[in-house]
């Protein structure tokens, strides 16, 4: 595909669906891992033996899920995103049209991304995106999930994420009353005098070492940064934590924040999997082996397929050390 045809219009779109990422996770801006399971089913077993299995296409499958899932929230969000990591943008041209030296886009032709359905690509994979918002955007629950059909086996993986509250100090302008005392007044009013007063003195010093030491310096880093571009075909163009993230406190505002995020994520969890049970009992396969996988996500909250971890938490590379019970906890605790 050429960089041309991969260009999105711009306004048929309007939210980005490539994710460049810069750390071991690809998904990258979406908070603290919470869960993730995967499994395989059989999909060559009858659940009759007197008919025949009906023909399994991953595309349906997605459309049955997402029609289901739209019926949850009326402000679900739910997307096709194309994940890459930073180190691989390189070697796609079709991510810098304009040059090594520029950004790379972050919008392509859906049609694109539907080409990677049902593929293990190793540096463009396809994943279905739910967001959830709780508590007017408070928090947000992402869910990423792909299935894919190899032989005579469906390949199901799943990875939940939640964006915690914003810290405090970001919230307090929440806290400010809507009309100040007269003492309040005369204090601001004070204040302001007394900073306006040295504050020019502070604009004019930064200003001249600006002047003197800016521009110059601004042009150093870029040649810097072109010389390091140009002679590492690796380098890197994703950010490994997004503003949002770094803005995130690790502990619940409220008590009913942690009780939604439970209720939202179990609800979809249920729904994935009652949508796969349905979709695989219309073609008439055998769903023993998908029973007892579901039974095992319920109780241990996590499978892996080909090995059995049970643990209440999965921290895996770098930066992913915020263990799940950290959330769990809630302000006055």
């Amino acid at each position: 595909m050429n960089s041309e045809s991969a260009l999105c219009n711009h306004e048929e779109y309007s939210t980005a669906n490539i994710i460049i990422s810069g750390g071991f996770s690809p998904f990258v801006g979406s908070g603290v891992s919470l869960d993730s399971w995967s499994f395989t089913v059989d999909l060559s077993e009858p659940g009759e033996i007197s008919k025949p299995i009906g023909s399994i296409d991953v595309n349906e499958l997605y459309i049955k899920i997402e029609k289901n899932l739209k019926k949850f929230d009326a402000n679900i969000i739910i997307k096709d995103g194309l994940f890459i990591d930073g180190r691989d943008v390189n070697f796609l041209e079709y991510l810098l049209p304009n040059g090594r030296l520029n950004k790379p886009i972050d919008k392509v032709d859906n049609s694109y991304i539907f080409s990677k359905i049902n593929k293990n690509d190793k540096k463009e994979r396809h994943y279905k995106l739910v967001q959830i918002p709780i508590w007017d955007g408070q928090l947000f629950l992402s869910i990423y999930y792909r299935m894919m059909i190899v032989n005579d086996g469906l390949f199901v993986e799943t990875r939940f994420f939640l964006l915690p509250p914003l810290k405090k100090k970001y919230l307090d302008i929440a806290n400010l009353p809507t009309l100040p005392t007269q003492y309040e007044l005369g204090k601001h009013i004070a204040s302001s005098i007394f900073a306006g007063v040295f504050s020019w003195i502070v604009v004019y010093v930064k200003l001249l070492i600006y002047i003197q030491n800016g521009f110059e310096t601004k042009k150093s880093r870029i040649r810097k940064w072109e010389r390091e571009v140009k002679s590492n075909r690796l380098y890197n163009y994703g950010w490994d934590e997004s503003l949002r993230e770094k803005w995130s406190e690790l502990i619940y505002e409220r008590y009913f924040q942690s009780v939604d995020k439970d209720f939202a994520l179990k609800t979809i969890t249920n729904e994935l999997l009652t949508t796969l049970r349905r979709y695989l009992f219309e073609k008439n396969v055998a769903t023993d082996q998908f029973k007892q996988a579901t039974t095992t996500i319920f109780n241990e909250g996590i499978i892996i397929s080909g090995g059995n971890v049970k643990t209440d938490s999965l921290a895996v590379g770098k930066g992913a050390n915020i263990s799940k019970n950290v959330l769990n906890k809630t302000k006055g605790d």
